[in-house]
């Protein structure tokens, strides 16, 4: 992935001075807000599912509610909209509606500059997706495989995500990684001529799941990411690794001979649907991130 340097100095900002607390909403029919933490309490409004939420107050109210068969334990939360642009709408809401942001806020571009909720629905044979906040440019549909690209400069990590099985009954398991790349685009070559490419990640990790069926996607990392893979395959800084050029900055190391350009190519999501009969089908979802413009 290359960033812009605005773009990289916009998130490094973001993720800096911004310290309040912000949610997103997890009700797929919206969330009411009441003037009191109670709920009969009289309705100022509501929340739409995946609207992110900015808290005010965590009370010490506690409730119990039925949902989905499950009853579940939870306190009222006094919060605050972030995203409209009509009058603020603030209010007490259910606390297990809410899923808590690691980043604090939208980072990359959303749908329409943090101005409406807005998602992106997918398809595949076992499940039906939904991304929030989120955009691509196009898809493609392979055997097991759903790729997406995402628009300029957006970032995958910290987006909410919604899965379904399409057959009844069944039960979803979502697993998650990186790929990383080296000299994926072949600019480089050897003294041979040769042109050497690597392509790994990490293993995948499982998601937790919130009210069945929503989960939070990791922070990319990148970073971090790239200096765990340097250090695992041995790579060396190249003389100009840190090499900037129209706007973009290019991580690149010593690999084989050549110089080449590190990448986290796509974020990789593995699905897991078991049916009544307890017959398990894998699918994944392959979100490539963007190269610029």
């Amino acid at each position: 992935m290359k960033y812009s340097l605005i773009t990289l100095f916009t998130l490094f900002s973001v993720l800096t001075v911004n310290s309040q607390s912000f949610y997103s909403v997890i009700a797929e029919n919206g969330l009411i807000v009441r003037k009191k933490p109670a709920e009969n309490s009289e309705r100022l409004g509501k929340f739409f599912c995946g609207e992110s939420v900015e808290l005010v107050e965590k009370t010490k109210v506690q409730s119990s509610i039925t949902h989905l068969t499950k009853t579940l334990e939870g306190y009222w939360y006094l919060v605050k909209s972030t995203s409209r642009t009509t009058t603020e709408l603030k209010g007490y809401v259910y606390s297990r509606f809410l899923l808590k942001n690691r980043t604090g806020w939208d980072i990359g571009v959303t749908c329409n500059d943090h101005k409406i909720v807005c998602s992106t629905k997918l398809s595949t044979e076992h499940t039906e997706l939904e991304l929030f906040n989120f955009q691509i440019e196009e898809q493609e549909k392979h055997v097991d495989t759903l790729i997406i690209h995402e628009a300029v400069f957006n970032e995958i990590g910290d987006k909410l995500l919604n899965i379904k099985p399409k057959e009844p009954s069944s039960k979803v398991d979502v697993f998650y990684t990186r790929i990383e790349t080296l000299n994926d685009w072949g600019t480089a070559k050897n003294n041979e001529g040769q042109i050497l490419k690597w392509k790994g990640n990490k293993p995948f990790t499982q998601l937790d799941a919130a009210n069945e069926s929503f989960y939070r996607i990791p922070l990319t990392d990148y970073e971090n990411v790239r200096e765990a893979t340097a250090k695992e395959l041995d790579l060396e800084r190249a003389p100009n690794w840190d090499y900037v050029g129209e706007g973009w900055w290019i991580p690149r190391y010593e690999y084989k001979g050549i110089i080449a350009p590190y990448e986290i190519k796509s974020v990789l999501l593995k699905i897991l649907v078991t049916d009544v009969n307890n017959d398990t089908r894998t699918e994944y979802i392959e979100i490539r991130l963007s190269y610029g413009c």
